[in-house]
């Protein structure tokens, strides 16, 4: 009877230590998920930082931009850049993926672009050149964008552009009858 009652005993006690392992190895994939709950959050907070927050007044258009990434971080991106002589800079792109990879990827292609941009360039195929150069050389070779890239002359009302592969984005344009017209680039 001893022998059982050890014996008994010595299971409940095997049974009490691993369920408090299974319970530590429980809690600690909790925190771990925490954690990356909140890395993704503070991501996502930075990505959203990389959008515009305010955008330049241009007189004679109207214009907006939206965002809203499937995973809470992703590879959209779109920009309004105020151009040294006073044009506009619209940028659309979509990096490949998902996440915070195609997040990361994002802010390169943003920094690229803003550098190259903000030199005053006319020449759009080259500005494109050398933005699709940069983001190559900083991007691993199962990485891509597509991207969009326009500028708004507000002396000449003229809309230049480059596309690098991106969906056609539209203009609509009111007429004086009040009626819409989609033009697609």
């Amino acid at each position: 009877t001893d022998f059982n009652l050890l014996r008994s005993v010595a299971v409940q006690t095997g049974l009490a230590l691993e369920n408090s392992r299974l319970t530590a190895t429980v809690a600690q994939e909790v925190a771990q998920r925490e954690r990356l709950n909140r890395e993704i959050e503070i991501a996502r907070e930075v990505q959203e930082w990389l959008f515009p927050q305010q955008l330049p007044v241009v007189a004679g258009i109207d214009y907006c931009g939206a965002c809203r990434p499937a995973l809470g971080v992703g590879g959209d991106y779109y920009d309004f850049l105020k151009l040294p002589n006073g044009d506009l800079g619209v940028a659309i792109g979509d990096v490949s993926g998902k996440g915070i990879a195609a997040a990361l990827l994002m802010a390169s292609l943003q920094a690229s672009l803003r550098s190259q941009a903000l030199t005053g360039t006319a020449d759009l195929a080259h500005l494109m050149s050398n933005v699709n150069m940069l983001v190559f050389d900083a991007t691993p070779s199962n990485r891509y964008a597509t991207f969009f890239y326009g500028q708004y002359e507000q002396q000449t009302r003229k809309f230049r552009y480059v596309n690098a592969g991106h969906n056609p984005p539209f203009i609509l344009r009111r007429t004086d009858d009040g009626t819409v017209h989609v033009i697609r680039l």
